[in-house]
């Protein structure tokens, strides 16, 4: 769920295109609903490269007064005009946090581009 002025980003592969395309057009659709995305607070985080890899290692915590479960962490990267780079979802070690618990997280971006210039952090949960 994408609240209002909130921006998402997605990830669009197209396998063995024809060679005769050189451009497209994208059409996005959308429903309105009363749905309210359950977010999880980032409570630390810090991104460093590993043997190459780029790691987000972090940890989250469910500060709402419920449980919440499949809990995602969505982090994206950008490069210093703000263009996205790449997307990657990850689901946190724990799968059910009960209010005030804490996950961590370690996200790993393998051959980052040579443009990264930081990223953003969104941790969304469901409510069993």
């Amino acid at each position: 769920i994408v609240g209002a002025g909130e921006a998402s980003p997605f990830d669009l592969a197209w396998l063995d295109p024809p060679s005769t395309v050189d451009s497209y057009e994208q059409q996005v659709e959308y429903a309105i609903t009363d749905s309210i995305p359950i977010r999880v607070e980032v409570v630390s985080h810090q991104g460093s490269t590993i043997d190459g890899d780029y790691h987000v290692l972090g940890e989250a915590r469910n500060q709402n007064a419920f449980t919440v479960n499949s809990v995602r962490v969505v982090i994206t990267y950008y490069n210093d005009q703000s263009e996205v780079l790449r997307t990657i979802l990850y689901y946190t070690s724990l799968d059910t946090l009960s209010s005030g618990q804490r996950a961590p997280f370690d996200v790993t971006l393998p051959d980052p581009p040579d443009d990264l210039d930081y990223y953003a952090i969104v941790v969304e949960a469901d409510r069993p």
